[in-house]
């Protein structure tokens, strides 16, 4: 029988490990225990690569599944992914990091953007930081907002919850149906060490952040991370309520992506999200 016990953590503070019996040491399967927690298991954080008990971590967080719930006769939330539009109670996760990292995803980028993102009741905290300290460059495509420095917006931590998912979907085969994320091993490292703070944001990489407009407003919609493959770069991107991230990624970006990055420039955009999600569905529905 395995038994929890605490060792000193890297902080000097103390974390659970695992007392493994001979027999489950030598069986070479992932290690797997039980106690009065519940089911733990215990292997290489695919983030920090430390052996530590794994937590349940999700592809998308927890809270924004109870952000997006409804109240009536299907609360569940509207998806969009690979497969369509469904709503379903389904969410994304798997054993992927340990506590550390969990609490440093939730610390670095999660906690904020959660507050700044469009709610049932349809306060938006992030669109107005956006209209009342930006000035407004239109066209009729979409609107860019150059954003003030002193706008109370925390694009350092819009970029690492960004981040924080699409590395996350690239690390591991999730199992819901979803597109099958691939960053390739230079990216994949390079935001691995960014999320760990040992990297800035890399190089070759462009985060836009496209948020919605009033009068272009649904339903709160979530949807899984999906690729798109332009000529010059992958186009990695997933929605959130009232909100599109994207990262632009490849050594041939064009210039006027690069201009566009939301962290580097102080740049969002704002587009049709009903023709978005449209065009996602098309796209999606051709594969």
């Amino acid at each position: 029988m395995s038994k929890l016990a605490r060792s000193p953590d890297r902080e000097g503070g103390t974390q659970p490990i695992l007392r493994l019996n001979k027999l489950t040491m030598a069986t070479g399967k992932p290690r797997i225990a039980k106690y009065a927690g519940g089911s733990v298991e215990r292997r290489g954080c695919a983030l920090c690569l430390q052996s530590a008990v794994l937590q349940q971590s999700h592809l998308l967080p927890k809270a924004l599944y109870r952000m997006v719930r409804g109240d009536g006769k299907n609360p569940h939330p509207l998806n969009i992914t690979a497969n369509g539009w469904f709503q379903s109670s389904f969410q994304e996760k798997a054993h992927l990091l340990c506590a550390e990292c969990e609490q440093r995803f939730h610390q670095g980028g999660e906690n904020w953007v959660l507050k700044h993102l469009l709610r049932k009741d349809g306060s938006f905290l992030l669109w107005d930081k956006v209209v009342k300290h930006s000035q407004n460059l239109s066209d009729e495509r979409c609107t860019v907002y150059k954003v003030a420095a002193d706008a109370g917006i925390d694009f350092n931590a819009l970029a690492y919850f960004a981040a924080s998912i699409i590395w996350k979907a690239a690390a591991h085969p999730w199992r819901g149906g979803g597109e099958e994320i691939t960053l390739g091993e230079r990216y994949q490292e390079q935001f691995r060490l960014y999320l760990l703070h040992e990297q800035e944001f890399p190089e070759d990489a462009a985060l836009i952040v496209d948020i919605t407009r009033p009068e272009n407003r649904l339903k709160p919609i979530i949807g899984d991370p999906a690729t798109a493959r332009w000529p010059t770069h992958f186009q990695h991107s997933f929605f959130t309520p009232g909100v599109v991230f994207e990262i632009a990624a490849g050594k041939l970006i064009p210039e006027a992506v690069r201009r566009l990055c939301s962290l580097r420039n102080r740049f969002i955009v704002s587009s049709n999200h009903e023709e978005k999600y449209r065009s996602a569905y098309r796209s999606m529905s051709l594969r």
